[in-house]
């Protein structure tokens, strides 16, 4: 996360970032009696998140 303010904190920017290079996976392997098994699991994790926030008649 990025996060810039302006005007004395009544803006800022914020910049989010999750899993960009495609990383996140599950794995397991589940064993019932003679049977073995194994999940591999990819999800589309991949987000960029911009958020603007102004605060009108922001006092102190």
């Amino acid at each position: 996360m990025v996060r810039k303010s302006f005007f004395n904190n009544n803006l800022s920017l914020t910049l989010y970032a999750t899993d960009l290079l495609n990383n996140y996976h599950d794995r397991a392997t589940m064993y019932s009696g003679d049977i073995k098994t194994y999940i591999f699991d990819r999800f589309e994790s991949r987000a960029i998140r911009f958020a603007i926030r102004y605060k009108f008649n922001a006092t102190r």
